[in-house]
């Protein structure tokens, strides 16, 4: 499914992202205990449960968390049925 350097590039835009430097921190901010994310980590795989967290409560893109650049890294609802998005972190 995943490559592990696209799980260390995933993380790090994660990290980037959200601010924080370490896996307890990370759970901290997803909501989950600490193990749960180091299942995630031990997988090498970024959960889907993860991604609807950051994107619900953060507003974060879960194909740029997963792909990169030339994604956008927000997702903005705007007024209408389609989105916007945003490029700064």
């Amino acid at each position: 499914m995943e490559t592990q350097q696209n799980f260390t590039e995933a993380i790090a835009r994660i990290y980037k992202c959200t601010g924080v430097k370490t896996q307890t921190a990370l759970g901290k901010v997803l909501g989950l205990k600490q193990s749960s994310v180091c299942y995630g980590f031990q997988a090498e795989t970024i959960p889907y449960r993860w991604l609807y967290i950051l994107l619900r409560d953060r507003n974060i893109n879960p194909v740029w968390i997963l792909h990169g650049e030339p994604h956008k890294r927000y997702v903005i609802p705007s007024e209408t049925t389609e989105l916007e998005v945003e490029t700064t972190c």
